[in-house]
């Protein structure tokens, strides 16, 4: 059985919130511990898309797509890119987060950066997905869009 949710998102603080609820309402009839990391996922994604997207031709704010199999779920984030710093900066975390044998020690070693450099600025939320919620990371950049896929097995 699989399930698909897609939603257009503003680029307005408060659709996260909307997109939480829709999660938790589609994985009514899994554990709370998987509908709590999938709804992190969802939010730390979707944050992502409002503080580095950028409105362009085809995509004036942002959409999620939602599928729910029962081997699977898998998040899309959507969103317009136009600058190459904020892409490149994503790719190279993606890759990162990829190639690292354990993520709980990228995790940790992220959030040391983090305290001995503060004006570095955060940059968290997908190391926090990858190993807080147990999701594979993997993007596609159709300039001027790019799109942030999170998938974590269920079997």
């Amino acid at each position: 059985m699989s399930k698909t949710y897609t939603q257009e998102i503003p680029i307005a603080w408060h659709h996260i919130r909307d997109a939480r609820k829709l999660v938790q309402d589609a994985l009514s009839e899994h554990e709370d511990g998987l509908r709590d990391a999938v709804g992190m996922t969802m939010s730390e994604l979707l944050e992502n898309a409002m503080k580095y997207g950028e409105s362009v031709a085809g995509m004036s704010g942002a959409s999620f797509t939602l599928t729910v199999t029962d081997d699977e779920i898998r998040i899309e984030v959507k969103n317009g890119i136009a600058a190459p710093e904020p892409l490149a900066l994503l790719r190279s975390s993606i890759d990162a987060i990829a190639k690292a044998p354990d993520k709980e020690a990228l995790y940790v070693e992220r959030l040391q950066e983090i305290l001995e450099h503060p004006s570095a600025g955060g940059r968290l939320g997908l190391f926090r997905v990858a190993y807080e919620g147990g999701f594979d990371l993997s993007c596609r950049h159709d300039d001027p869009i790019v799109t942030v896929m999170a998938r974590r097995r269920l079997r």
